[in-house]
């Protein structure tokens, strides 16, 4: 992501201290900076450090894909550490701060496939393993960070139709399965066992072809949310395939064929509904 904030300081001299204008952009060391100028007035000096074309390589959490909310955040320093100085936030430069809008921001900024949810200011802070050359290290410096937050979340339309539609498609032509899978139906079918289990095996192929292809939307490796609903149809897929088994190989004159094609239908739905349950309080309750 490509970032263009404008940076300015206010900087009081009640104290007398003489505090370097500016900013480390922590995100990106390398942060181009344009200068803007400066203005001077009787109590304070509004500089305007600078416009920096910053560009963002964060780590986003992508267990909740495609329903994720990922917040792009800039991490800034004030220079002068030896001063005790910290960054805070001109809120007298903004309207009143609401949680719902993209303040400080650039209102045509094209975000493409996400949707644009709020900004705010926020600090933390970090236990520095070094001095950063003021003098002999003794102890971890904790110094609070000024961070500027821009949450977005992904839009829907995608993948509903990428995705889960053609997931819900191909339940229901698993369950359709269910009621071709007796003896008298397969032959008035024209089919057999084998034809079933071939008809099976192509959807589990389908299936692990656009679940690799999820996967490689996910940087860090972790299960996403979407993927659930993969590991649903291929646990009614073992369901479908037991149950065409099950019912071939029974002896004549058995009872199971009457009664195991029932189970299966029975539990198809609860099954697959309950694990997207268990799935869902998992990833966004948990």
């Amino acid at each position: 992501m490509a970032a263009l904030p404008l940076c300015w300081n206010v900087i009081g001299h009640s104290d007398g201290r003489n505090l370097s204008p500016g900013h480390i952009v922590r995100t990106d060391p390398q942060a181009r900076h344009h200068d803007a100028g400066m203005m001077a007035g009787r109590r304070i000096t509004l500089v305007p450090t600078g416009v920096y074309n910053v560009v963002l390589r964060q780590c986003f959490d992508y267990g909740s894909y495609p329903l994720d909310r990922q917040n792009v955040w800039l991490r800034m320093w004030q220079p002068d550490f030896a001063e005790d100085a910290v960054l805070v936030p001109d809120f007298s430069s903004y309207p009143p701060w609401h949680d719902q809008q993209m303040l400080a921001t650039d209102p045509e900024m094209a975000t493409g496939e996400w949707r644009a949810r709020y900004t705010a200011y926020s600090y933390a802070r970090h236990g520095y393993t070094s001095s950063f050359g003021l003098g002999a290290y003794d102890r971890p410096v904790d110094y609070p960070d000024l961070y500027f937050n821009m949450v977005y979340e992904r839009t829907r339309t995608g993948e509903v139709v990428g995705s889960l539609m053609p997931a819900a498609l191909i339940t229901l032509v698993v369950f359709a399965s269910l009621f071709v899978c007796t003896r008298e139906r397969l032959g008035a079918f024209g089919s057999n066992l084998f034809a079933v289990i071939a008809c099976l095996m192509t959807i589990l192929l389908v299936l692990v072809v656009k679940r690799n292809a999820v996967r490689d939307i996910s940087a860090d490796g972790a299960v996403m949310y979407l993927e659930y609903v993969y590991f649903g149809i291929y646990l009614l897929l073992l369901l479908a395939t037991a149950n065409a088994l099950l019912i071939a190989l029974a002896p004549p004159g058995s009872a199971f064929p009457a009664w195991g094609h029932l189970v299966a239908r029975v539990l198809y739905w609860p099954l697959y509904a309950g694990l997207m349950l268990a799935a869902t309080i998992g990833v966004f309750f948990s």
